[in-house]
């Protein structure tokens, strides 16, 4: 409900301001609001999340009056700011501004009282993301109701924090915008001993350093308020897991057999598996996020467009943690921790990805957060040195088949082979390269002839695995296809 609220309070807030928004959407969505109220609910987060929806459907028009004068004048179980605000600006629109200001005053006590204790965060929210949507709900009320003094708190509270969430950066700049379009005075700076009058809005001076930041003065009558921020990038050398808060994480690359991998050393077209794992350390934690950016170099394997989870078919990895969501992205990998079916405080996850270009490259670390509370996060341990993925030596022909060349058993395995493509090679040829397929998954071969070939190819590590666990199983559907064309060509011929 709370989610289905916050959707439907966004794509109105849209339309009304102009965008091209499809009214049966907006329409569907406000029918299944109103349809899902149940204010008979005796748990307080299901009542806000009621309320927020209640608040939606009176500024789309919707106003009902029985569920508003229960919540208003009932026995109501809410404890959140946001909440006793969004029932103020529900009761001012419909013109109830006397009874509207209660429920604004109610939004103060529990703001004050949200900050002294700890805070669910199953609803996105939190004690500042509460504040700041409290003074815009004052803003937007339109009753004649003192938001500056929770403005400037809001202000000394947002510098004291390091990080913000979405769910509080979105709000703080929904604020920003209300504030800037109350204020009308004129701002009277001197900027590097330069006059400069600011007529609405805000000024801003960028640097990229500290040494060559502007020299701004506030020459006008009313005070001002400042605020400076910076961006960097954590130096490998300096950073240490003692500045980790709540998370404790390691990033490990090994190969498909589970043995660690030289990083120095990578064969280009190797895949490697990365398992990333460690311990959540603090008891208020609930929405742990693992994001972990990709080396240039390496392209992740993504089942979600296979349909074939290679992940879970690797014993030795052992059991890995519930996800909530995961994402394979072009240039990282992300998995959202459900806790709900975790016994212990640990967690596991892994992905394969493929090095596909040569070169020297950085190795990131993974970081993981919790996505409402992001002062609880971590990163792994910086790699000091990189990753170089080194091509693979060319074939050479000391069985007497062929001429075939490195270049040729990478394409088959990375290109969607056609007919034309394929015409090139003779029957022996093409027997050699379909079973080279075979051969990367650890075929072992009864041959001599093809034994003999494949063992000289470094990334060829015989194992204990049948064909069809191979094919069915752990292959992509690219090589199943260019295995099939090539078995159809080597008959043909």
């Amino acid at each position: 409900m709370w989610l289905s609220a916050y959707v439907l309070d966004f794509l109105t807030r849209a339309k009304t301001l102009g965008y091209t928004v499809p009214q049966y959407n907006i329409t569907k969505g406000l029918d299944w609001i109103e349809d899902h109220l149940n204010r008979w609910n005796t748990k307080g987060k299901k009542q806000e999340a009621d309320i927020y929806g209640l608040y939606v459907l009176t500024r789309a028009g919707r106003i009902l009056m029985s569920e508003i004068d229960y919540y208003s004048k009932g026995k109501t179980l809410v404890e959140s700011a946001q909440s006793w605000g969004h029932l103020g600006a529900t009761l001012a629109t419909i013109g109830e501004k006397s009874l509207a200001k209660s429920m604004f005053s109610k939004a103060k006590k529990a703001l004050n009282a949200s900050y002294k204790k700890s805070y669910s965060y199953r609803n996105y929210g939190g004690a500042l993301r509460n504040h700041a949507s409290l003074i815009s709900l004052m803003q937007e009320a339109k009753i004649e109701l003192n938001w500056h003094p929770l403005f400037a708190d809001l202000s000394l509270n947002v510098k004291a924090q390091k990080y913000l969430s979405t769910q509080e950066l979105s709000t703080l700049l929904r604020l920003a915008f209300l504030s800037e379009t109350a204020s009308q005075e004129e701002m009277h700076l001197l900027v590097d001993n330069q006059a400069l009058v600011i007529e609405k809005g805000d000024y801003v001076t960028k640097s990229s350093s500290l040494e060559t930041l502007a020299s701004v003065s506030n020459e006008g009558n009313s005070p001002l308020w400042y605020d400076m921020s910076f961006k960097a990038t954590a130096d490998a050398k300096s950073y240490d897991v003692s500045l980790n808060q709540g998370f404790s994480i390691q990033k490990t690359l090994y190969t498909l057999e589970g043995k660690k991998i030289d990083v120095a050393n990578i064969q280009q077209n190797e895949r490697i598996v990365v398992v990333i794992e460690g311990k959540i350390e603090h008891y208020s934690i609930e929405n742990p996020l693992i994001t972990d950016w990709i080396p240039s170099g390496f392209e992740l394997e993504n089942p979600h467009l296979s349909g074939i989870y290679f992940v879970s078919t690797l014993k030795w990895i052992g059991t890995r943690s519930a996800v909530a969501h995961d994402a394979y992205r072009n240039d990282r990998f992300e998995v959202a921790l459900n806790l709900e079916y975790e016994n212990n405080n640990s967690f596991k996850v892994a992905y394969i990805a493929r090095a596909v270009s040569q070169g020297v490259f950085t190795f990131p670390p993974a970081q993981i957060e919790d996505m409402y509370q992001p002062r609880y996060r971590a990163l792994s341990r910086f790699l000091q040195k990189p990753i170089r993925i080194v091509p693979v030596l060319n074939y050479v022909d000391t069985t007497g088949i062929g001429g075939l060349l490195m270049s040729d058993f990478n394409r088959v395995s990375t290109t969607v082979m056609t007919p034309t493509l394929l015409a090139q090679y003779d029957k022996k040829d093409l027997r050699i390269l379909r079973n080279s397929l075979f051969a990367r998954y650890g075929r072992t071969f009864k041959e001599p002839t093809l034994t003999a070939i494949f063992r000289q190819m470094s990334w060829y590590k015989p194992r204990d695995i049948s064909v069809s666990e191979i094919f069915d199983v752990q292959m992509n559907t690219l090589e199943k296809d260019n295995i099939l064309l090539m078995l159809k060509l080597e008959k043909s011929r």
